[in-house]
C-alpha cells in the first residue's frame, strides 16, 4: 500500500516536472506551439482565406459512343466520388466548366493496347477547389492509367456522384480545411518527435537510473510523461484552432455539440498515437534509430494522409490509404467540426484507436525498459 501511495504522490510531482521542464524549452515550445501558428498563417497568407473549396462542374465530350468509353466515364465518377476535399458536379452547363473530351477510336486503341490522349479545356473555378480537380482529372487520364482500367475493367465503380454524401469541406474555405490537417500533424509530430525521441535519448543517457533508488514503479513513471504530452499537445490544438477561428474566420456554425464532438475525436487520436509512440519508445534502444524510425513514420503519415495533399485520383490505391489511422483520424476531425456529423458515424475510428490504445497499454506493461535491465 506504502508503494503505492508513493507512486500516486510521484505520478503528479514528476507530471508537474515534465511540464515545468517543457515550458522552459523555448525549442519544444516553439516547434509544438509557434510553428503550426506559423504554418497557418504561411498558408493562409498564400492560398487566402477566402479561397473556397466549392463545388467543381465537370462535362464529358463521348466522342466514341462505346463500352469502355462509358466504363472510363464511369471511373471517373467513382474516384471523385471516393475524394473527401472537393464536391463536383457532373454534366451541369455553367460558366466555369471543366470539358474532357474522349475522342473517336477510344475502344479500339485500348483493344490494341495502345495509349491515346484525351483533351481537357475550359475553365476550372477559381481557387484551390479547381486546381484539385485538373489534378485529380490529369492523374485519371493518364495513358498507363487508361491500360489498367481496360485491363481490369472488371472492377466495380459508381456512377451519379450526385447522391453520393455531401463533402465535409463543400461550403467552408480553405482554412477550415488547413487547420485540421495542422491539428492533425501536431499530433503526430509531438507524439513521434517530441516524446519518443527525448524518451529513448534520457533512458539511452542513464536520466531514468535514479528511479532505481525510489520505490516508485515504471508504469508512474511512463504514464506521467504521457500525460505531460497529452496535456501539451491538447493545449497546442485547441491554441490553433482559436488562432484560425479569431484570424480567419472559419464560418462554422456556434453548436456546442459539434465542438465537443470534435475535441472527443481529438482526445482519442492523441492517446492512440501515444500509445504508438510508447511502443516504438519500447522497441528502439538509441536515440539514433529513435530518429529514423520516427520519421520513416512520420513523413508516410503527413504525405499520403490527406492532410494537406488530396490523396485521390489513385484507384484502388486511395481504398488502402483511406483506412490508415491518420486518415480516419482526420476525416473524423474534419466529419465532426467542419461536417457537423455525429460521433457515430465514424465508428471504425473509434474502433480502430481503442484497438490500438488497448494492445499498445498491454505490451508497453511487458516490454517497456526504463533502463537496461530494469523492468
Amino acid at each position: 500500500m506504502n508503494n503505492n501511495n508513493n507512486s500516486i504522490a510521484f505520478f503528479f510531482t514528476y507530471l508537474k516536472v515534465d511540464l515545468l521542464n517543457f515550458v522552459r524549452n523555448k525549442t519544444a515550445a516553439f516547434w509544438t506551439f509557434a510553428f503550426p501558428l506559423l504554418l497557418l498563417i504561411i498558408f493562409m497568407g498564400s492560398f487566402g482565406s477566402s479561397t473556397g473549396l466549392g463545388n467543381v462542374t465537370i462535362r464529358f465530350d463521348d466522342q466514341d459512343q462505346s463500352a469502355v468509353s462509358q466504363a472510363f466515364i464511369e471511373h471517373v465518377r467513382f474516384v471523385f466520388k471516393q475524394q473527401k476535399s472537393i464536391e463536383v458536379v457532373f454534366d451541369k452547363d455553367a460558366n466555369e466548366t471543366l470539358t474532357l473530351s474522349i475522342p473517336k477510336g477510344f475502344k479500339q486503341r485500348l483493344e490494341a493496347h495502345q495509349g491515346t490522349v484525351l483533351q481537357l479545356a475550359g475553365h476550372a473555378a477559381p481557387g484551390i477547389a479547381g486546381e484539385i480537380a485538373e489534378k485529380i482529372l490529369s492523374s485519371v487520364a493518364d495513358d498507363f492509367v487508361l491500360r489498367q482500367l481496360y485491363e481490369y475493367r472488371g472492377i466495380s465503380v459508381v456512377s451519379d456522384l450526385q447522391k453520393a454524401k455531401k463533402s465535409v469541406n463543400s461550403n467552408n474555405n480553405y482554412a477550415a480545411y488547413l487547420v485540421t490537417g495542422l491539428l492533425c500533424m501536431v499530433v503526430i509530430s509531438t507524439s513521434l518527435m517530441g516524446f519518443v525521441m527525448p524518451l529513448v535519448s534520457s533512458r539511452q543517457n542513464g536520466h531514468f537510473r535514479i528511479f532505481e533508488l525510489i520505490p516508485v514503479s515504471k508504469i508512474a513513471v511512463v504514464l506521467a510523461l504521457a500525460i505531460s504530452k497529452f496535456i501539451v499537445i491538447l493545449g497546442s490544438g485547441i491554441l490553433l484552432f482559436l488562432f484560425a477561428i479569431l484570424a480567419y474566420k472559419l464560418g462554422l456554425p456556434a453548436e456546442l455539440a459539434r465542438y465537443g464532438n470534435g475535441f472527443l475525436v481529438l482526445v482519442m487520436g492523441v492517446l492512440g498515437f501515444l500509445a504508438l509512440a510508447l511502443v516504438v519508445a519500447a522497441r528502439v534502444k538509441t536515440s539514433d534509430w529513435a530518429n529514423i524510425i520516427c520519421n520513416l513514420i512520420y513523413f508516410p503519415l503527413i504525405l499520403l494522409g490527406n492532410l494537406f495533399i488530396p490523396i485521390e485520383g489513385s484507384g484502388n490505391l486511395t481504398k488502402v490509404l483511406d483506412h490508415m489511422p491518420v486518415n480516419l483520424f482526420v476525416q473524423a476531425l474534419r466529419g465532426t467540426i467542419v461536417g457537423g456529423d455525429p460521433l457515430s458515424t465514424y465508428t471504425n475510428f473509434f474502433l480502430l484507436f481503442g484497438a490500438l490504445i488497448i494492445c499498445s497499454l498491454v505490451y508497453i506493461s511487458r516490454a517497456f525498459v526504463l533502463n537496461r535491465g530494469v523492468r
